[in-house]
């Protein structure tokens, strides 16, 4: 690589180190050809990347009563993705031997879809029914039975319940997931987890949190997770659960002190053979200024 007036090319390979051999013949191509720093090619005549995406969302309020509001919030979107382009910009070809052998395109990491077909297709159904309202004379908040923002007797003291499942009825194009993507079968996926979920692929988990506020900006919470993955989509499955307790204050002079302490025990015989556990201890010191109260 060389680095000429901010730009960066390749103007140098070396034979029989991984690819090298292919990008030599590149490099030697396109100088027979007269190209300079800043030519390049690659092996698709036509490169292209279309992305289609919508959604279509629907909220429904009964106000059934002075202390009873349902909520149903349901949502169906559609995502296509049309990748047809070396991602590196390569365009590798064996070598020909005359009279023998002729030379053809080595396809590098390319994602191109079959005729007709996109790189990546996504369906999407959400359903969402929230009972909201209040009892005990206003004294107790909640929501659907999920989450209290106060319980009766004391009020300091707030509880989310969460829960949910990715397992799937199993079909033949992928036994034990959700979606599939066959071209990249970890797609759609940020540190392991598939996203925006925490739950992952092919499981079930539910989540206790809660909170003591002592006052509005400081408090002090606990944290309980349990999640099973399906057999059908690891051997044997798999259990993990977590708990952490966690403080958040944020003091009169502006700073902010937060920390957490977890532990975790996870049994997942594809991993390894033994029930495993860990500690896991956070602490974050931050200064917010202009944020004193009076």
């Amino acid at each position: 690589m060389i680095e000429v007036k901010g730009e960066t090319g390749v103007i140098a390979c070396e034979n029989g180190l991984s690819l090298g051999s292919f990008a030599c013949g590149q490099l030697a191509k396109e100088a027979a050809a007269g190209a300079g720093f800043y030519d390049g090619e690659q092996s698709v005549a036509v490169p292209s990347s279309k992305l289609t995406q919508w959604q279509i969302i629907n909220t429904t309020e009964w106000h059934a009563s002075d202390a009873l509001t349902v909520k149903n919030i349901a949502s169906y979107a559609q995502y296509s993705d049309y990748l047809n382009d070396p991602l590196f910009g390569t365009n590798f070809a064996t070598p020909a031997i005359p009279g023998i052998y002729p030379s053809f395109t080595v396809d590098f990491a390319h994602p191109g879809p079959p005729p007709g077909a996109a790189t990546a297709n996504e369906n999407t159904y959400t359903e969402e029914i929230q009972f909201q309202g209040n009892a005990f004379d206003h004294r107790f908040t909640w929501q659907g039975g999920l989450y209290f923002a106060q319980l009766p007797k004391i009020q300091k003291l707030d509880v989310r319940l969460e829960g949910g499942s990715t397992s799937p009825v199993d079909f033949s194009t992928c036994n034990g997931c959700f979606y599939h993507n066959f071209q990249y079968v970890n797609g759609f996926t940020n540190g392991g987890q598939l996203m925006a979920s925490w739950i992952g692929r092919a499981a079930q988990g539910e989540s206790i949190t809660s909170n003591y506020w002592l006052s509005a900006t400081r408090k002090i919470g606990i944290a309980l997770k349990h999640r099973k993955i399906d057999r059908a989509f690891l051997p044997q499955g798999g259990t993990q659960n977590d708990v952490q307790v966690n403080s958040d204050f944020l003091l009169r002079s502006g700073f902010r002190l937060s920390g957490s302490l977890q532990y975790e025990r996870w049994e997942i015989p594809l991993l390894a053979a033994n029930r495993q556990s860990n500690v896991t201890a956070s602490f974050e010191f931050s200064f917010l200024p202009k944020v004193g109260r009076k």
